[in-house]
C-alpha cells in the first residue's frame, strides 16, 4: 500500500491520537488494503481487535477503537470503508490493468520475434540444403500451411504466395561465400548472404572472381566482417580490372612482379645483340648460369 507521508503528517489522527491509537489505526489501514473488497474491514470487534494487534484483548481494543477507526465509514453491505484507502486501491487497479495491457503487447511482440527467428532459421535450412526453396519438401509444406491459414470461411483462397526470387546458382554461391569466410551455416552473420549472392550474379559478376577476392581479403583479417558490403568495393574493382585486361591477384595477395634476370641471361642477351642474333619473334628463354668463372666480365662469352 502506498503511503502519503505528507497527508499522514498533517492529518488530525497524528495530532490527537495516542501512541496506541495511532499504531492500531496504521495496522487497520494495512489490513483494509488486503481485504476483499479492498479498503474495507468487517464490522466485528473480534476481527478488528486481531487486525489492530490486540488479539483476544477486546477490552484493550475498545479503549482505542474510536480513534483507530478514524476515517472509516459503515456502508450498506455492513462493512467499514476508508475513502482515502479506496482511492489508492482504484489507482492501483488502473495501474495494474495498464501493466497487463503492456505485458500483453510485449508478449505479442515477443511471439512475433520468435516467429521471425523461426522463419529465419528455416531460411538458413534452405540455404544449407543448397537447392531452390520450391524443390524442398519442408518449405513446400510451409507454403501449403500458409495457404490453408489464408483460406476464408466461405472457401475462397487468398492469392498464392510469390515464388522465390533466388535461383539454384544463388544458393551454390551462398555456400561458397560462407566457406570463404569460414562461417558455419548456423552463424547469424550468414543471414542475407543469399540476397548478396543473387545481387552479384544478377550484376554479371563471376562467382570464381567473387570467391577469390573474398579469400584474398579474408587472408588479411582474423574474423569475418559484419556485412558482405565490406567486400563489394573490392569485388567491383576486380571485375573492372578484368574488363581492362589487368592481371588478377592470387587468393593470398596482389600479382607477383616479373622475375629478375640472372647475370648469365644479361650476358647472353648482350652477346646476341653484338653478334646480330637478336630475333624479336624468338624471345630469349631463361637458362642456367654457366659453370665457368664470369668474374673476368663479358669478354669470355664474346670470345666463345
Amino acid at each position: 500500500m502506498p503511503l502519503d507521508v505528507v497527508r499522514l503528517r498533517d492529518s488530525d489522527l497524528s495530532v490527537t491520537a495516542t501512541g496506541d491509537e495511532f499504531r492500531a489505526a496504521i495496522l487497520l489501514w494495512c489490513a483494509a488494503w488486503h481485504q476483499v473488497p479492498a479498503s474495507s474491514l468487517p464490522d466485528d470487534d473480534r476481527m478488528l481487535a486481531r487486525f489492530a494487534g490486540y488479539g483476544r484483548d477486546l477490552k484493550g481494543w475498545k479503549a482505542v477503537r474510536e480513534a483507530a477507526l478514524h476515517g472509516f465509514v459503515r456502508c450498506s453491505d455492513g462493512r467499514l470503508y476508508h475513502p482515502v484507502i479506496g482511492d489508492m486501491a482504484l489507482k492501483a487497479d488502473q495501474k495494474r490493468k495498464g501493466n497487463s495491457r503492456r505485458t500483453a503487447a510485449a508478449t505479442a511482440a515477443a511471439a512475433a520475434a520468435r516467429r521471425a527467428l523461426r522463419e529465419r532459421a528455416e531460411s538458413r535450412d534452405d540455404v544449407r540444403n543448397g537447392s531452390n526453396a520450391e524443390d524442398v519438401t519442408g518449405p513446400k509444406r510451409r507454403e501449403e500451411k500458409r495457404s490453408e491459414e489464408n483460406t476464408a470461411p466461405s472457401g475462397a483462397v487468398a492469392a498464392p504466395p510469390l515464388k522465390s526470387i533466388f535461383k539454384p546458382g544463388d544458393f551454390e554461391l551462398t555456400e561458397r561465400i560462407m566457406r570463404a569466410q569460414g562461417l558455419d551455416p548456423s552463424d547469424p552473420k550468414v543471414v542475407g548472404t543469399t540476397y548478396f549472392a543473387n545481387k552479384w550474379r544478377e550484376a554479371g559478376w563471376q562467382p570464381d572472381l567473387i570467391i577469390a577476392t573474398i579469400e584474398r581479403l579474408m587472408a588479411k583479417r582474423d574474423k569475418p566482417p559484419g556485412s558482405l558490403k565490406y567486400f563489394e568495393g573490392a569485388i567491383a574493382d576486380a571485375h573492372a580490372d578484368l574488363a581492362r585486361g589487368v592481371p588478377q591477384g592470387s587468393a593470398t595477395g596482389p600479382p607477383r612482379p616479373p622475375r629478375a634476370k640472372t647475370a648469365a641471361e644479361v650476358f647472353l642477351e648482350l652477346d646476341d645483340k653484338l653478334n646480330g642474333r637478336n630475333d624479336a619473334n624468338e624471345p630469349h628463354q631463361p637458362v642456367e648460369p654457366p659453370s665457368q668463372d664470369l668474374s673476368a666480365g663479358p669478354g669470355i662469352i664474346l670470345d666463345a
